[in-house]
């Protein structure tokens, strides 16, 4: 029996020397897949973190477009009522000038009527010009 003993005793050794190496692998092979199970959680997290992060300044920029078209057309809006207002107070302004404008060059005209039908009558008919300003003069006394 004691050779049977010995060679049970070297298989016994064999398993556990060729166990160890498959069990130290196992347990490389199970970190491994461990690490990846982390890299790929921490990457599923990163990668919601930035659609969140896109889909905040999505957001943000939408509603800095809103603010500043409706802030455009409120200032466009004020722009035109302005220079409306100022339209209609020079066109005011103008209406209540012109009688008097026209009025005073009314008056200018009558004063310079009969030296501009003398000018006209001397230019369209020479030899009668003296003729005419004989009687426009004698109108005058």
């Amino acid at each position: 029996m004691g050779q049977q003993q010995a060679h049970q005793i070297d298989e016994n050794l064999i398993t556990i020397s060729t166990d160890q190496p498959a069990r130290e692998e196992s347990a490389v092979l199970s970190a491994v897949k461990q690490r990846e199970v982390e890299l790929k959680t921490e990457l599923l997290k990163a990668r919601q973190t930035a659609d969140d992060i896109l889909a905040d300044a999505r957001s943000k920029a939408a509603a800095i477009k809103d603010t500043a078209a409706t802030s455009g057309q409120d200032k466009a809006g004020k722009l035109i009522e302005n220079e409306l207002a100022a339209v209609k107070a020079e066109t005011a302004k103008t209406a209540n000038e012109t009688p008097a404008a026209v009025q005073a060059i009314t008056v200018q005209g009558q004063k310079n009527l009969k030296q501009a039908i003398a000018f006209v009558i001397e230019v369209v008919l020479p030899q009668s010009a003296k003729e005419a300003k004989n009687v426009l003069d004698n109108d005058k006394n």
